[in-house]
């Protein structure tokens, strides 16, 4: 930019420079300077970067290039000024820029399932709203700093479903979480909770912990704890409030008090965004809970009962419903969840857990692994269903991991259905992945005596080579789960002992179960040792050599046996129980 005034003798002089054709984004210097006989004096340097200015001048919608000055949308580099005009900005898809003021008079509007992303900072003088419908929640992710005159009025919709056909128009739960600070309950309908693990009179009823907040209660919500609201009429919630940010602590209880119920507490994403629960799980601060995920997922399917309402469970090894509905790894705006504490401390959220609606991470390093699941799925005649989760991974192992089990948290008390792990209920299994036969014991909860069925739900990246069986220890028979529906009958009460499930590398023939234990059990030379893994209990195991003399003779009690060899040569192992006998031959050869 180049301007020049001259000035003769005593006196002041000024200038106007047209600076309209200055593109936006770039940084501009500028600085003023006199030069006579003397000499030169300059004077101080200024600096100024263009803006992009709202005008709507077309329609509301951010993205169309007609609605700004210089007529082009911003960019991440861009700082926008939002003006009072006639057509208020509104955010339809995925937008960006710098800094960001919404000045006096004016407002913005980001639309339901979409997202902003401010770069820089953003300072509200007008109005910030953050709508919501049945498609989802809008989305805000700020990097800087939040102020201004209106900031701690910033409306964030929340859609909740209902239905009034239920019996005693007890409506729908949802759980719900405020991602903004200051806002009430005053925006809940007639009936909201909060779940408080440490109620004496919570015993073995995880139902027992709920505490009800009196209508007309003006109490303020806490960000990332979670509330249990009642609607019976789809409606939307607004939180009013400054928006949430920065790293937030949420406590967490454990009573220890020796009850099905300890642990368990309701918490809620607290942001006005995404958070990736990958990175909410897997930080250090969080391993005091157990990496599972609990959402509530009623019946909104109308009538006089809740047959299907449930948990959904998500873990890292995968997820399941409990009305047909799976959650993902993005945990969306205002949502609420329970987890299950080991011990008393403090949750946190950080910015850097963040996420766009797109799911994707402000910084993430996470890799995506790869999981072979097997979902089945327990029906009765009157269409109430459960499904669980068998999930193969690298990373799992056959004990109860924290990122890849799931405890079983029961919704539905007329039908609750899991694999077992040392007797405890799962919701999802995993077992490592390098193994080419497996048998898992399944059981189930029934309030009612009837008929059911159990199939194969569904499978991801599992080949055709893989086997699937559904063993009956009560009618002695394996059906193929692959092709057919398994149909039974059963008394109400619950059942540990009665199903085992299957998968194998290959078909298995008429003699099943010999088939099952022969390929399951694994010997393994190091060449100084072996290890036998795979053992049922009191399996009895006797190791000879080639002369016939027996070496060694033990009787299993737990699901491994090692052995350190002191000469090298042939060994035959044979291993044996009431359903089989298993011979080996194996060479110990020091490497």
């Amino acid at each position: 930019l180049t301007s020049n005034v001259s000035v003769n003798g005593a006196g002041t002089g000024s200038f106007i420079n047209d600076l309209s054709s200055l593109l936006p984004n770039l940084t501009y210097y500028v600085r003023a300077y006199a030069t006579n006989t003397d000499g030169t004096a300059y004077g101080s340097q200024v600096t100024f970067c263009c803006i992009r200015d709202w005008t709507g001048a077309s329609s509301r919608n951010w993205n169309t290039t007609s609605n700004w000055i210089k007529n082009t949308v911003p960019t991440r580099y861009t700082n926008v000024y939002i003006n009072s005009v006639v057509n208020d900005p509104l955010i339809v898809g995925a937008m960006q820029c710098n800094n960001l003021t919404i000045l006096p008079g004016a407002s913005l509007a980001i639309n339901a399932g979409q997202s902003l992303y401010v770069y820089g900072t953003l300072t509200i003088d007008g109005d910030l709203v953050l709508k919501s419908d049945m498609s989802g929640v809008a989305s805000i992710i700020v990097a800087g700093a939040i102020g201004g005159a209106n900031v701690n009025n910033v409306i964030v919709e929340k859609y909740v479903s209902g239905t009034s056909k239920k019996s005693s128009n007890l409506g729908v739960f949802h759980y719900v979480s405020p991602p903004v600070s200051g806002a009430v309950t005053d925006s809940f309908p007639d009936r909201a909770y909060i779940y408080d693990e440490t109620n004496p009179n919570n015993l073995n009823d995880i139902s027992a912990g709920w505490q009800y907040i009196n209508n007309g209660a003006s109490v303020v919500l806490l960000p990332g704890r979670g509330y249990s609201i009642n609607n019976v009429n789809p409606q939307t919630i607004q939180f009013v409030g400054s928006l949430n940010t920065g790293n937030i602590n949420v406590p967490v209880t454990n009573s220890a008090k020796g009850l099905l119920t300890d642990g368990w507490n309701i918490i809620g994403n607290p942001y006005p965004s995404s958070v990736n629960a990958t990175l909410f799980i897997t930080d250090a601060a969080n391993s005091i809970i157990t990496g599972t995920l609990y959402y509530w997922d009623d019946d909104i399917s109308g009538g006089t009962g809740y047959k299907t309402n449930d948990y959904a469970t998500w873990n890292g090894a995968g997820s399941v419903g409990g009305n047909g509905h799976t959650p993902n790894a993005y945990i969306p705006s205002g949502q609420g969840f329970i987890v299950k504490a080991n011990v008393s401390g403090n949750l946190i959220f950080r910015n850097t857990m963040k996420v766009v609606n797109a799911g994707v991470p402000i910084k993430s390093n996470e890799e995506e692994l790869y999981v072979e699941r097997v979902y089945l799925e327990m029906t009765s005649s009157d269409n109430r269903k459960n499904e669980l989760l068998i999930a193969m991974l690298d990373d799992a192992t056959e004990n109860f991991d924290r990122l890849y089990d799931s405890y079983k948290l029961q919704g539905n008390e007329n039908i609750s259905f899991y694999s077992l792990l040392n007797n405890e209920k799962l919701s999802i299994q995993s077992l490592p992945s390098n193994q080419n036969a497996y048998s898992i014991n399944l059981g189930y909860d029934i309030k009612l005596s009837g008929s059911f069925e159990i199939k194969l739900k569904s499978t991801d990246n599992i080949n055709n080579a893989k086997y699937i069986y559904l063993e009956d220890k009560i009618t002695n028979t394996f059906t193929n789960l692959n092709n057919s529906i398994y149909s039974f009958n059963a008394d109400g009460g619950t059942s540990k002992d009665r199903f085992i499930l299957h998968i194998t590398d290959w078909a298995l023939s008429n003699n099943c179960l010999s088939d099952i234990n022969t390929n399951k059990i694994k010997v393994l030379n190091d060449g100084k040792f072996i290890e036998i893994t795979n053992l049922d209990k009191d399996s009895k195991i006797a190791i000879y050599d080639m002369q016939g003399r027996c070496v060694k003779s033990s009787t299993s009690d737990k699901s491994s046996f090692k052995y350190n060899f002191q000469n090298e040569g042939v060994y035959l192992i044979n291993i044996s129980n009431n359903d089989y006998n298993i011979s080996r031959k194996v060479i110990l050869q020091n490497k």
